[in-house]
């Protein structure tokens, strides 16, 4: 007599025939879609380019911006790799000139570069001034001549370990790289937050890192305000790898550079003792 398949193994069944099912539909869907934007591409590359021929440019960038959040989350995240940047967007047809036209793809991409706000992590820092100099769609549309927004994250590292302090080999090239912010073309109207992220350690450690983030970053504050770029240092803690709320103590650096410089060297020694009588 033929043994009934036990209950678990007959959901498991039903459950892999409805995902092989949606597969097949969602393959098929997917093809439908691609030949249909073949058929529609003359078309839309026609009216792209006589939407640019005919309307102001005022009123051109107000259309971009309705497409711009399809594109936002690309954008946001993924212009740490900016050479990577146009294989990330294959779906996004109007930022392609076969498709809208050459005059319509580079004024998107210039929206798209206005109003993203670009992310860097402490991995990513070494490259900014490359990644920001880089015409990745190759249109003539440099980043540094267009980004309103910017977001350098700080974060120690898990195991204790505080990868920037000033004495570093590394850190002047760093300050080198984030002083490359300072020649944005927009830089009166660019609002760049430097975050420095810490981990859920004692409270000793987190002051130890913050003051030697604040070692390195001191004079570079300073710079960006003489030069009129709008900064704000954001201090944050990170609970199950996610960020908490951020504390600004960007008002530090309305004192004078001398009395700043000071009042680190302080907390600085402060630290240094405590820690001292910890070992001991």
């Amino acid at each position: 007599m033929r043994e009934k398949p036990r209950k678990g193994r007959y959901v498991i069944n039903v459950i892999d025939s409805i995902y092989a099912n949606l597969t097949r539909a969602q393959r098929a869907r997917a093809a439908e879609i691609r030949k249909a934007r073949e058929l529609v591409r003359p078309k839309v590359h026609d009216i792209a380019v006589t939407f640019h021929a005919a309307v102001p440019r005022e009123i051109r960038n107000h259309v971009y911006e309705l497409l711009y959040p399809s594109m936002a989350e690309v954008l946001e995240t993924g212009l740490i790799a900016l050479s990577k940047l146009p294989h990330s967007i294959a779906d996004i047809h109007w930022l392609f000139p076969k498709v809208v036209g050459p005059d319509f793809a580079r004024e998107c991409v210039e929206i798209c570069y206005e109003k993203a706000s670009l992310y860097f992590e402490l991995v990513d820092i070494l490259n900014v001034r490359k990644l920001l100099s880089t015409d990745s769609f190759e249109y003539g549309v440099i980043p540094l001549e267009h980004m309103r927004s910017c977001e350098v994250m700080f974060t120690q590292m898990a195991d204790g370990y505080y990868p920037l302090k000033a004495s570093d080999a590394n850190s002047g090239e760093y300050i080198h790289e984030l002083e490359s912010l300072m020649h944005l073309k927009q830089a009166g109207s660019t609002q760049v937050d430097l975050v420095i992220g810490m981990c859920r350690e004692p409270p000793f450690r987190r002051l130890y890192a913050l003051v030697l983030h604040l070692d390195m970053l001191l004079p570079l504050v300073y710079r960006y305000k003489d030069k009129g770029l709008k900064c704000r240092v954001l201090v944050t803690t990170f609970k199950l790898e996610k960020p908490q709320k951020r504390r600004d103590i960007t008002f530090l650096w309305d004192m004078t550079s001398q009395k700043l410089t000071k009042k680190v060297d302080e907390w600085g020694q402060t630290v240094d003792k405590f820690i001292v009588r910890r070992i001991r």
